[in-house]
């Protein structure tokens, strides 16, 4: 009998909702991990589900979102089922990872290669044209230039933290920064 494996979130209707969703598969036992991340693949439930499964045994899911967050983490699960002759049901399908569906490990080995590949020259480009266009990441400035300026000559001309921060709409957090910046002498401390 093969038995039931899923990542779930906290809230415990979506272990009721898998747990329904798998019982016509004549599931003898349940596995479920709360969100399960990490390096090791067979750790947690999805381990004890393999254990619990056994050699020549199955494994089902409604899902393949449901055994792996990311191709990645899929091949190198699919890799290790087959290693241990389990079968991995996902929905009415069946497939046996140790003869002709290791072709479907392989490839999806070779996606999981390429999309973070992909998502890597994403991010490269992405912060190539940031510099170019010099859109740094990060929140924008509260205050423009001209505004700091503003408040560093109010500030001077008698002006309290207090006023200044209702009258430019920040926080006096924002304006005691600015003072912190235009009044300390060159070379002292660093500018953060």
């Amino acid at each position: 009998m093969p038995v039931g494996y899923a990542r779930v979130r906290p809230d415990p209707r979506d272990a009721q909702g898998q747990r329904e969703a798998l019982a016509c598969y004549d599931i003898e036992r349940y596995f479920f991990d709360l969100g399960r991340t990490g390096v090791n693949t067979l750790s947690g439930e999805l381990g004890a589900a393999v254990a619990a499964a056994g050699r020549g045994g199955e494994i089902a899911v409604t899902k393949l979102s449901r055994l792996a967050r990311s191709l990645a983490e899929l091949s190198q699960v699919l890799t290790a089922l087959a290693g241990k002759d389990i079968r991995l049901r996902v929905g009415p399908s069946v497939f046996n990872l140790r003869s002709a569906d290791q072709q479907l490990t392989a490839v999806i080995g070779l996606a999981a290669d390429f999309d973070a590949d992909l998502g890597a020259q994403r991010a490269t480009e992405g912060w190539r044209t940031a510099r170019t266009s010099r859109q740094l990441p990060g929140r924008k400035p509260t205050l423009t230039p001209e505004q700091k300026a503003e408040v560093v000559a109010c500030a001077a001309a008698g002006a309290s933290a207090e006023r200044l921060a209702a009258a430019f709409g920040v926080g006096r957090s924002t304006i005691y920064r600015i003072l912190a910046k235009t009044t300390r002498p060159a070379g002292c401390g660093h500018d953060p």
